[in-house]
Protein backbone atom coordinates (compact mmCIF):
# COMPACT_ATOMS: atom_id res chain seq x y z
CA UNK A 1 0.00 0.00 0.00
CA UNK A 2 2.99 2.73 0.87
CA UNK A 3 4.58 1.56 -2.25
CA UNK A 4 1.58 2.09 -4.28
CA UNK A 5 0.65 5.76 -2.58
CA UNK A 6 4.92 6.75 -3.33
CA UNK A 7 4.37 5.65 -6.58
CA UNK A 8 0.76 7.62 -7.32
CA UNK A 9 2.73 10.86 -5.48
CA UNK A 10 5.80 10.57 -7.71
CA UNK A 11 3.57 9.91 -10.97
CA UNK A 12 1.78 13.30 -9.75
CA UNK A 13 5.07 15.42 -8.77
CA UNK A 14 6.29 14.07 -12.46
CA UNK A 15 3.24 15.82 -14.16
CA UNK A 16 3.08 18.65 -12.39
CA UNK A 17 6.50 18.90 -13.73
CA UNK A 18 6.05 17.88 -17.08
CA UNK A 19 2.69 20.49 -17.29
CA UNK A 20 4.23 23.91 -15.39
CA UNK A 21 7.93 24.02 -17.32
CA UNK A 22 7.72 20.62 -19.71
CA UNK A 23 10.67 22.66 -21.93
CA UNK A 24 12.92 21.42 -19.13
CA UNK A 25 12.02 17.65 -19.90
CA UNK A 26 13.17 18.10 -23.74
CA UNK A 27 16.68 18.59 -25.24
CA UNK A 28 17.93 22.27 -25.86
CA UNK A 29 20.74 24.48 -26.54
CA UNK A 30 19.12 27.43 -25.05
CA UNK A 31 17.41 28.49 -28.61
CA UNK A 32 15.90 25.67 -30.01
CA UNK A 33 13.78 22.39 -28.74
CA UNK A 34 14.42 19.35 -30.24
CA UNK A 35 11.62 17.00 -30.66
CA UNK A 36 12.93 14.49 -33.39
CA UNK A 37 13.85 11.84 -30.98
CA UNK A 38 15.61 10.05 -34.08
CA UNK A 39 19.38 9.18 -34.59
CA UNK A 40 21.52 12.07 -37.40
CA UNK A 41 21.70 10.49 -40.82
CA UNK A 42 25.56 10.12 -40.45
CA UNK A 43 27.69 10.20 -43.67
CA UNK A 44 31.55 9.31 -42.90
CA UNK A 45 31.20 10.28 -39.29
CA UNK A 46 29.65 13.80 -40.36
CA UNK A 47 26.26 14.99 -39.89
CA UNK A 48 24.47 15.16 -43.59
CA UNK A 49 23.33 18.59 -43.92
CA UNK A 50 19.59 19.24 -44.36
CA UNK A 51 18.47 21.02 -47.76
CA UNK A 52 14.94 22.27 -49.16
CA UNK A 53 14.58 18.85 -50.14
CA UNK A 54 14.30 18.56 -46.28
CA UNK A 55 11.86 21.14 -46.15
CA UNK A 56 9.58 19.24 -48.72
CA UNK A 57 9.73 16.19 -46.62
CA UNK A 58 8.71 17.73 -43.01
CA UNK A 59 6.15 19.56 -44.24
CA UNK A 60 2.92 17.99 -45.04
CA UNK A 61 -0.38 18.91 -46.90
CA UNK A 62 -3.23 18.73 -44.64
CA UNK A 63 -7.00 17.35 -46.42
CA UNK A 64 -10.27 18.78 -43.99
CA UNK A 65 -13.61 16.92 -44.43
CA UNK A 66 -16.01 19.16 -42.32
CA UNK A 67 -19.26 17.84 -41.77
CA UNK A 68 -20.16 20.36 -38.96
CA UNK A 69 -22.61 22.52 -41.07
CA UNK A 70 -24.99 19.70 -42.33
CA UNK A 71 -22.88 19.71 -45.65
CA UNK A 72 -20.22 18.36 -46.39
CA UNK A 73 -17.11 20.77 -47.05
CA UNK A 74 -13.76 19.76 -48.30
CA UNK A 75 -10.16 22.01 -47.44
CA UNK A 76 -6.71 21.80 -47.51
CA UNK A 77 -3.72 23.36 -45.00
CA UNK A 78 -0.42 23.24 -44.30
CA UNK A 79 1.38 21.99 -41.12
CA UNK A 80 4.99 20.90 -39.95
CA UNK A 81 6.15 18.12 -38.61
CA UNK A 82 7.13 18.66 -35.26
CA UNK A 83 7.95 15.41 -33.60
CA UNK A 84 7.47 11.83 -35.20
CA UNK A 85 3.68 11.73 -34.63
CA UNK A 86 2.64 15.68 -33.98
CA UNK A 87 2.00 18.19 -36.93
CA UNK A 88 1.78 21.79 -36.05
CA UNK A 89 -0.94 23.83 -37.80
CA UNK A 90 -3.11 25.97 -37.53
CA UNK A 91 -6.45 26.34 -35.23
CA UNK A 92 -8.29 27.50 -37.92
CA UNK A 93 -8.38 25.03 -40.22
CA UNK A 94 -9.55 22.42 -37.65
CA UNK A 95 -11.91 24.64 -35.29
CA UNK A 96 -14.95 22.25 -35.64
CA UNK A 97 -15.59 19.39 -33.30
CA UNK A 98 -13.47 16.99 -33.84
CA UNK A 99 -16.60 14.23 -34.04
CA UNK A 100 -17.01 16.34 -37.05
CA UNK A 101 -14.15 16.49 -39.14
CA UNK A 102 -12.14 13.64 -40.73
CA UNK A 103 -8.15 14.88 -41.25
CA UNK A 104 -5.46 12.81 -43.09
CA UNK A 105 -2.04 14.55 -43.74
CA UNK A 106 -0.06 13.58 -46.57
CA UNK A 107 3.85 13.47 -46.60
CA UNK A 108 4.19 13.18 -50.34
CA UNK A 109 2.87 9.75 -51.08
CA UNK A 110 2.37 8.68 -47.62
CA UNK A 111 -0.91 9.08 -45.95
CA UNK A 112 -1.18 8.93 -42.41
CA UNK A 113 -4.56 9.63 -40.03
CA UNK A 114 -5.11 11.69 -37.32
CA UNK A 115 -5.83 9.97 -33.86
CA UNK A 116 -6.25 13.39 -32.10
CA UNK A 117 -7.16 17.15 -32.61
CA UNK A 118 -5.85 19.73 -30.18
CA UNK A 119 -6.54 23.20 -30.47
CA UNK A 120 -5.41 25.88 -28.24
CA UNK A 121 -7.92 26.38 -25.70
CA UNK A 122 -7.54 30.39 -25.91
CA UNK A 123 -7.74 30.53 -30.00
CA UNK A 124 -9.77 33.36 -30.89
CA UNK A 125 -11.96 33.09 -34.31
CA UNK A 126 -11.40 35.28 -37.10
CA UNK A 127 -14.16 37.75 -37.49
CA UNK A 128 -15.20 40.77 -39.39
CA UNK A 129 -16.73 43.73 -38.29
CA UNK A 130 -17.99 47.42 -39.88
CA UNK A 131 -15.66 50.37 -38.33
CA UNK A 132 -16.05 53.39 -40.03
CA UNK A 133 -17.63 52.21 -42.80
CA UNK A 134 -14.83 49.46 -43.06
CA UNK A 135 -14.83 45.98 -42.94
CA UNK A 136 -11.98 45.28 -40.96
CA UNK A 137 -10.69 41.95 -39.27
CA UNK A 138 -10.78 41.00 -35.50
CA UNK A 139 -9.74 38.42 -32.93
CA UNK A 140 -7.41 35.38 -35.11
CA UNK A 141 -5.63 35.00 -31.90
CA UNK A 142 -3.62 31.94 -30.48
CA UNK A 143 -4.58 30.20 -33.93
CA UNK A 144 -2.39 27.27 -33.60
CA UNK A 145 -3.07 23.62 -33.26
CA UNK A 146 -1.39 19.93 -32.62
CA UNK A 147 -2.41 16.92 -35.16
CA UNK A 148 -1.24 13.51 -33.22
CA UNK A 149 -0.77 10.90 -35.77
CA UNK A 150 -1.73 7.61 -35.54
CA UNK A 151 1.75 6.42 -36.53
CA UNK A 152 4.89 8.25 -36.13
CA UNK A 153 6.90 9.26 -39.32
CA UNK A 154 10.29 7.92 -38.42
CA UNK A 155 11.47 8.62 -41.90
CA UNK A 156 11.60 12.27 -41.77
CA UNK A 157 13.68 14.25 -39.31
CA UNK A 158 11.11 17.03 -37.73
CA UNK A 159 11.53 20.70 -37.37
CA UNK A 160 12.92 22.30 -34.10
CA UNK A 161 10.94 24.36 -31.78
CA UNK A 162 12.03 27.31 -30.57
CA UNK A 163 12.78 27.81 -26.74
CA UNK A 164 9.69 29.89 -25.12
CA UNK A 165 11.69 33.09 -24.78
CA UNK A 166 13.07 33.23 -28.70
CA UNK A 167 12.63 36.53 -30.27
CA UNK A 168 13.00 37.69 -33.87
CA UNK A 169 15.23 40.36 -34.84
CA UNK A 170 13.01 43.52 -36.99
CA UNK A 171 12.64 43.00 -40.51
CA UNK A 172 14.92 39.59 -40.00
CA UNK A 173 14.88 37.49 -42.90
CA UNK A 174 12.43 34.18 -42.73
CA UNK A 175 10.30 31.75 -45.09
CA UNK A 176 6.93 30.79 -45.68
CA UNK A 177 5.63 27.23 -47.46
CA UNK A 178 2.61 26.45 -47.86
CA UNK A 179 0.61 24.48 -50.75
CA UNK A 180 -2.12 27.50 -51.42
CA UNK A 181 -3.01 29.28 -54.13
CA UNK A 182 -0.87 31.15 -56.64
CA UNK A 183 -2.68 34.45 -56.72
CA UNK A 184 -5.76 33.77 -58.59
CA UNK A 185 -4.97 30.58 -59.55
CA UNK A 186 -5.28 26.97 -56.83
CA UNK A 187 -2.31 24.86 -56.40
CA UNK A 188 -3.61 22.01 -58.50
CA UNK A 189 -0.28 20.00 -58.69
CA UNK A 190 -0.35 20.15 -54.91
CA UNK A 191 3.20 21.60 -55.04
CA UNK A 192 4.95 23.24 -52.11
CA UNK A 193 6.07 26.45 -52.36
CA UNK A 194 8.25 29.38 -50.51
CA UNK A 195 8.78 32.50 -50.35
CA UNK A 196 11.51 34.63 -48.21
CA UNK A 197 10.24 37.67 -46.13
CA UNK A 198 10.79 40.14 -43.41
CA UNK A 199 9.13 39.63 -40.35
CA UNK A 200 8.33 41.92 -37.56
CA UNK A 201 6.66 41.11 -34.05
CA UNK A 202 3.57 42.34 -32.94
CA UNK A 203 1.12 41.90 -30.02
CA UNK A 204 -0.24 39.03 -28.66
CA UNK A 205 2.01 36.47 -30.10
CA UNK A 206 1.89 37.44 -33.72
CA UNK A 207 4.03 38.08 -36.46
CA UNK A 208 3.69 40.58 -39.27
CA UNK A 209 5.52 39.69 -42.30
CA UNK A 210 6.39 41.73 -45.42
CA UNK A 211 7.51 40.89 -49.22
CA UNK A 212 6.79 40.74 -52.64
CA UNK A 213 4.24 37.57 -52.04
CA UNK A 214 3.06 36.16 -49.07
CA UNK A 215 0.50 33.58 -47.83
CA UNK A 216 -3.07 33.28 -49.74
CA UNK A 217 -5.45 30.20 -49.13
CA UNK A 218 -4.51 27.19 -48.62
CA UNK A 219 -1.18 27.55 -46.90
CA UNK A 220 -2.93 28.34 -43.88
CA UNK A 221 -0.57 26.28 -40.78
CA UNK A 222 2.17 26.17 -42.72
CA UNK A 223 5.93 26.84 -41.34
CA UNK A 224 7.58 30.13 -40.53
CA UNK A 225 10.85 29.16 -40.83
CA UNK A 226 14.69 29.82 -40.01
CA UNK A 227 17.88 27.87 -40.16
CA UNK A 228 19.43 26.90 -36.73
CA UNK A 229 22.83 25.74 -37.72
CA UNK A 230 21.68 22.83 -40.27
CA UNK A 231 18.36 22.90 -39.28
CA UNK A 232 14.93 24.27 -39.91
CA UNK A 233 13.26 25.75 -36.75
CA UNK A 234 9.46 26.81 -36.61
CA UNK A 235 9.81 30.69 -36.12
CA UNK A 236 5.96 30.76 -36.96
CA UNK A 237 2.44 29.52 -38.19
CA UNK A 238 1.06 30.93 -41.06
CA UNK A 239 -2.53 32.42 -39.38
CA UNK A 240 -4.21 35.31 -42.13
CA UNK A 241 -2.87 36.50 -45.24
CA UNK A 242 -3.72 38.69 -48.34
CA UNK A 243 -1.54 36.33 -51.18
CA UNK A 244 0.04 39.33 -52.08
CA UNK A 245 2.67 41.57 -49.62
CA UNK A 246 1.12 41.73 -45.77
CA UNK A 247 0.62 38.48 -43.57
CA UNK A 248 0.01 37.79 -40.05
CA UNK A 249 1.71 34.56 -38.82
CA UNK A 250 1.45 33.17 -35.02
CA UNK A 251 5.14 33.43 -33.05
CA UNK A 252 5.65 29.96 -32.23
CA UNK A 253 7.93 30.53 -29.49
CA UNK A 254 4.85 31.98 -27.77
CA UNK A 255 3.19 28.91 -27.49
CA UNK A 256 6.52 26.49 -27.23
CA UNK A 257 5.60 25.76 -23.56
CA UNK A 258 1.61 24.81 -24.45
CA UNK A 259 2.94 22.29 -27.15
CA UNK A 260 5.41 20.63 -24.83
CA UNK A 261 3.15 20.38 -22.20
CA UNK A 262 0.31 19.05 -24.33
CA UNK A 263 3.15 16.73 -26.04
CA UNK A 264 4.17 15.53 -22.59
CA UNK A 265 0.57 14.52 -21.44
CA UNK A 266 -0.03 12.55 -24.79
CA UNK A 267 -0.15 9.35 -23.37
CA UNK A 268 1.86 7.87 -27.43
CA UNK A 269 4.18 10.02 -26.90
CA UNK A 270 5.63 10.13 -22.91
CA UNK A 271 3.83 7.80 -20.63
CA UNK A 272 4.36 8.93 -16.76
Amino acid sequence: MKITKFLVTMSFILLVQATSSAHMLFPHDGVAVDLGMLRPIIANGEVVPHSLDDLRAMTPRIYIKDTSEGTVEENYCTGLLIAPNVVLTAAHCVASDPADLFVQVYFREKKVNVEKILVHPDHEPLRYEQINGRLEARGGYNDVALLFLNQSVTSVTPALLPVPDYRLKDKEKVLLAGYGLLGEQENKAGELHYVKVSVDEISKGRLRVYGKKTSCSGDSGGPVLKRQDDRWMSVGVISLGDCESISTQMRTSAFTDWILNEIAKFDSYIRI
